[in-house]
C-alpha cells in the first residue's frame, strides 16, 4: 500500500522519530551509566559492564542477518516495534533485578531484539525519505537520537543519583514501554519495497563486493568500536574527575546538544556536498576529541571533548544510514541495513572487550589508541565518493 509523500514531516516519518526518541531516552542512558554502577563492584573494572555489552551484541551479530526475513513478513517499522518491546523488556529485568548477573544472563536475548531494532530503524528511515533528501532524513534522526538520552539521562542521573538501578531502572523500562506501545499504535503495518525478496548468500556477496561498500562496513565496524571504547571509559573518568553521577548526565547532556542540532545541518550538507567528505572528517574529529579526552584532566574539558566525540559519533549514524541507502537496490535496504547492524554489533563487542581487559589504569593508553584506530579510516572515509544513490522508494 502505497501512499503520497508531500514532505518528510509525514505522518509515518514522525511517529517513527518520536517512538525511537522516546525508546533511546530508557535505553541509552542506562548503558551508559552501567559502567559506573557496576565498576565500584570490580574493583574499578568496566569488565562487568564490558561483558554485558558484549553479550548484547553477541545476540544482535547472530540475528542480524535473520532481521531481513522478519522484515519481509512484517515491514520495517513493525520490525521496529518488535525490537523496541524486546529492549523495554530487558530494561524492566534490571529494574526488577538490579544486579550484575540479570543484566549478563539476559543479555543476548537483549542483542536479538537490538538487531531487530535498529535494521528495522535504518531501513524504515531510507524508505520515508526521498533520494535527494536521505541525508536530511538521516540528520533528524540522529538530532532525535542523540538529544532524547542526552536530556533524560540528566534528568535520570538528577533523580536517582547514587542509589543506581534500583531507582534508574524503573523509570527507563517505563520510557521504553511507552515507546513499545506508541509504535504499535502509529506505525502502519506495510509491506515495504526494499523487503519484498527474501535476503540470500548471494545477495550478501554481491553489495561486499560492490565499489566502496566494504570500506564503508570496516568504518561502521571501527566507529562502533570507538563508541564503545569511549562511552564505557569516559562515565566512570567524569565520575571521578566531578565528584558525582550529575556529571556522567552533564556528558549526556553535553553530547546531545553538541551534536543534536548539528546533525540536522551535517545531513543536508551531506546531500549537497557529498557524503564521502563530510565522513572523513567527522572520522578524524572523533580521532581528535577522543585523544584530547585521554588527556584533559579538568572536568570543563572533559566534558567538551566528550561532547566533541559524541557529536561525531553521531555523524557515524548520519551519513551511514544515507550512505547504506545510496549503495542499494530496492530489493537489498533490508540486507545492506542488517549487514550494517553485524558490523556495528562486532565493533561494539571488540571496543567494549579492549575496555574491559585494560581498564583499571590503562584508561589513557586505550583511548590513545582508540584515536590511532580511528585516524586509519579516515583515508576511507574520504573514498566513498564512489557510492552514488541507486534507487528511491516510497512508503
Amino acid at each position: 500500500m502505497k501512499s503520497p509523500k508531500s514532505s518528510l514531516l509525514s505522518y509515518a516519518y514522525v511517529s517513527l522519530i518520536f517512538t525511537m526518541g522516546l525508546g533511546l531516552a530508557g535505553w541509552m542512558p542506562t548503558m551508559s551509566f552501567l559502567s559506573t554502577f557496576l565498576r565500584d563492584n570490580a574493583g574499578d573494572n568496566v569488565m562487568p559492564a564490558a561483558l554485558i555489552m558484549i553479550c548484547i551484541h553477541a545476540g544482535s551479530v547472530i540475528c542480524g542477518l535473520f532481521a531481513g526475513p522478519i522484515m519481509a513478513h512484517f515491514g520495517s517499522r513493525r520490525t521496529f516495534s518488535i525490537g523496541l518491546g524486546g529492549q523495554a523488556a530487558y530494561l524492566w529485568i534490571l529494574a526488577l533485578i538490579p544486579n550484575p548477573e540479570a543484566a549478563f544472563y539476559f543479555a543476548i536475548l537483549a542483542g536479538i531484539f537490538l538487531a531487530f531494532h535498529w535494521t528495522g530503524l535504518q531501513s524504515a528511515l531510507i524508505e520515508v525519505a526521498p533520494t535527494e533528501s536521505r541525508g536530511l532524513a538521516s540528520g533528524i534522526a540522529s538530532f532525535v537520537l542523540v538529544l532524547s538520552p542526552g536530556i533524560a539521562g540528566l534528568i535520570m542521573s538528577l533523580i536517582a543519583g547514587d542509589s543506581g538501578l534500583s531507582v534508574f531502572g524503573p523509570i527507563a523500562a517505563s520510557l521504553a514501554s511507552l515507546a513499545f506501545i506508541l509504535s504499535l499504535i502509529t506505525s502502519p503495518s506495510t509491506s515495504p519495497i526494499g523487503n519484498k525478496s527474501q535476503p540470500g548468500l548471494s545477495m550478501v556477496k554481491n553489495l561486499v563486493r560492490r565499489r566502496g561498500v566494504y570500506r564503508m562496513f570496516i568504518i561502521r565496524g571501527v566507529g562502533a568500536m570507538s563508541y564503545a571504547v569511549f562511552n564505557l571509559l569516559a562515565g566512570p573518568r567524569l565520575y571521578d574527575v566531578g565528584g558525582g553521577l550529575e556529571f556522567v548526565g552533564l556528558f549526556l547532556l553535553g553530547g546531545s546538544l553538541a551534536g543534536g542540532f548539528a546533525q540536522v545541518a551535517l545531513g543536508k550538507l551531506s546531500d549537497i556536498l557529498g557524503r564521502s567528505r563530510l565522513f572523513g572528517l567527522v572520522i578524524a574529529l572523533a580521532a581528535m576529541s577522543s585523544a584530547g579526552f585521554a588527556f584533559a584532566e579538568d572536568i570543563s574539558y572533559l566534558l567538551c571533548f566528550s561532547s566533541l566525540h559524541w557529536f561525531a559519533q553521531s555523524a557515524y549514524q548520519t551519513l551511514g544510514v544515507a550512505l547504506g541507502g545510496d549503495a542499494s537496490d530496492k530489493h537489498e535496504i533490508g540486507t545492506m541495513n542488517a549487514l550494517l547492524t553485524v558490523c556495528y554489533s562486532i565493533g561494539l563487542a571488540s571496543g567494549a572487550l579492549i575496555s574491559g581487559f585494560l581498564s583499571g589504569g590503562a584508561e589513557t593508553v586505550v583511548l590513545i589508541v582508540n584515536a590511532l584506530l580511528l585516524l586509519t579510516t579516515v583515508k576511507l572515509g574520504f573514498s566513498l565518493h564512489h557510492i552514488k544513490p541507486r534507487t528511491s522508494t516510497e512508503i
